[in-house]
């Protein structure tokens, strides 16, 4: 109850409630072949018991009795002041190693569903056990070469539950552009409690120059970081564009195959490039592409890294087309009898 609700009231009554019946069973299981130990632990259930029973159903009288001067009061006077104090410390600490590593594992989660793949667990355990109301993480990986990133984690007020709520992305200059003193870094903090949320790659393409696809409110949006005129933080931008019309323009092998086209899509929506064959004049050429929502097309590469005029790639593909359909037409023609040139048959 503690842990999946990190806010409920230690009063809660139906929580009160269960914990009584709890420990009603254990007390009913153990008292009868009871060890000298579990005596000790029986005294402090009991104990317990009475106390949930006059809050479950209070009056004054009760609510004196089981204050918490009558309480140190009466265990002081029965002697069992420092088997109880034992017990609830004990009980304190079992509840704090369960609710710190319970929550290491939804943090985890969280984590790994944003896109940062690489385990954290045990800087986690480290960062949780020093009880502080909030710390950051510092986290790179080879996935996401050109950026690096600060998660920050907070604690939720009035609890020993910490939860997942933002990052920022900044983007990882390249090694020519620090040798050419052209570097510059580019910042983003993206909220994990935002109705649009970004995993860890979209928010690398982002920071890099890149634009990314999401769904808002039933509609794709391609959204890009405005950092012009030098700024450090960028801010969102948002532009319409169809990128499946444009893809369609160009001769990619296994369009067709719809499931290759989805992955295709896909991988370009996050803001990534992919590799795709390209049929040009009966050969077989490979280039990467990637999303130019601003310019309203797509970007091809080759394995240099240049740069390829769309309009050449869409040229050679009408004219591969233009050539296979004269060559249907020729060898259509040359099947067609001339029945002029046949010897006619008299009947």
């Amino acid at each position: 109850m503690k842990i999946n609700n990190p806010m409920v009231k230690s009063g809660d009554r139906s929580a009160m409630a269960l914990k009584l019946d709890y420990y009603s069973s254990v007390y009913k299981a153990v008292k009868k072949n009871k060890t000298p130990h579990e005596k000790h632990s029986l005294r402090f259930i009991k104990s317990e018991m009475s106390k949930m029973k006059a809050k479950l159903q209070p009056t004054l009288l009760k609510r004196i009795w089981y204050s918490r001067p009558g309480n140190a009061v009466r265990h002081f006077v029965s002697g069992n002041n420092m088997n109880f104090k034992v017990h609830k410390l004990n009980i304190s600490r079992l509840q704090q190693d369960q609710v710190q590593d319970y929550n290491r594992q939804n943090l985890s989660a969280a984590i790994k569903n944003a896109g940062f793949t690489v385990s954290m667990e045990g800087v986690l355990n480290r960062m949780i056990s020093q009880d502080l109301d909030k710390f950051h993480i510092r986290y790179s990986d080879v996935a996401s070469g050109n950026a690096e990133f600060l998660l920050d984690f907070k604690k939720l007020p009035g609890s020993e539950v910490y939860y997942f709520e933002k990052f920022q992305a900044s983007s990882r200059p390249s090694v020519d552009s620090l040798l050419n003193n052209t570097a510059s870094v580019v910042h983003k903090e993206f909220s994990m409690l935002d109705k649009t949320r970004f995993t860890a790659r979209e928010a690398a393409n982002l920071v890099n120059g890149k634009a990314v696809c999401k769904l808002e409110d039933g509609k794709e949006n391609w959204v890009y970081l405005d950092a012009t005129k030098g700024m450090a933080t960028g801010r969102l931008e948002a532009v319409n564009f169809n990128l499946e019309k444009e893809l369609s323009k160009l001769p990619i092998q296994k369009w067709e195959n719809l499931t290759y086209r989805s992955t295709v899509i896909n991988t370009l929506k996050s803001g990534s490039s992919r590799e795709i064959n390209l049929q040009q004049n009966g050969s077989t050429i490979k280039y990467n592409v990637e999303a130019a929502p601003r310019q309203r097309t797509v970007k091809l590469t080759d394995r240099h890294n240049q740069i390829i005029p769309i309009g050449s790639v869409k040229q050679n593909s009408q004219t591969a087309k233009a050539k296979e359909l004269v060559e249907k037409a020729e060898t259509r023609k040359s099947n067609v009898v001339n029945l002029d040139s046949k010897t006619r048959v008299s009947l």
